[in-house]
């Protein structure tokens, strides 16, 4: 069963853009969260730093992360808001809305925070992760930034739009960051985004 195609994490967005989720090839990302405001798992808490492996094939999208030890995963798909919390062991699966849990990982190229509101504005061009990539630093964004931000900085992928990264506050100046460290394209295979039979029950 698929889990309910362009897009936004977590306990980690759309319009249309000029880099689409279905026009970015297959791809893996391995990044780290970390931020007081971050939630995740079933066994949420604040200030921890989060190892975390994204999986994107068109409009849909798998967040990995280890919780007290144990595998739990993200499964979206980027046209809804909806989307399923999955833990591996138990097979257990609690069903998301939109918010945080629904990050947004493409971006227009050429504006990707015009749509915050607020400012947004352009800065330098750098390499994350081996990607040429540019910085945009957006303020009062009323929580329309990457995973709920106000204000602060994300990276942009000069070719596809992918988000390569943020380090921002939200509206109650709590600390929100994403590193990306490695970007991957390559095919994946569908069943990766699909539920466990037991939790599509």
């Amino acid at each position: 069963m698929h889990v309910a195609g362009c897009i936004t994490w977590l306990v980690v967005a759309f319009v249309p853009v000029a880099a689409c989720a279905a026009d970015v090839p297959d791809v893996v990302i391995s990044a780290v969260a970390s931020g007081a405001a971050q939630r995740t798992g079933f066994a949420a808490r604040e200030g921890h730093v989060l190892p975390e492996t994204v999986y994107l094939k068109g409009d849909l999208a798998r967040l990995e992360f280890r919780d007290h030890g144990e595998l739990d995963y993200v499964l979206r798909d980027t046209r809804s808001d909806k989307g399923w919390l999955i833990n591996e062991r138990q097979q257990a699966a609690l069903p998301l809305k939109g918010g945080t849990m629904a990050r947004r990982y493409v971006y227009p190229i050429e504006r990707p925070c015009g749509d915050f509101g607020g400012t947004c504005e352009k800065g330098d061009s750098l390499a994350v992760a081996g990607r040429a990539a540019t910085a945009w630093n957006f303020r009062h964004a009323e929580g329309k930034g990457p995973d709920g931000a106000d204000s602060g900085k994300m990276w942009v992928d000069d070719e596809t739009g992918l988000l390569l990264g943020y380090d921002a506050q939200d509206l109650g100046g709590r600390s929100l960051k994403w590193t990306v460290t490695s970007v991957k394209f390559g095919p994946l295979p569908p069943d990766l985004f699909e539920l466990p039979k037991r939790a599509g029950r």
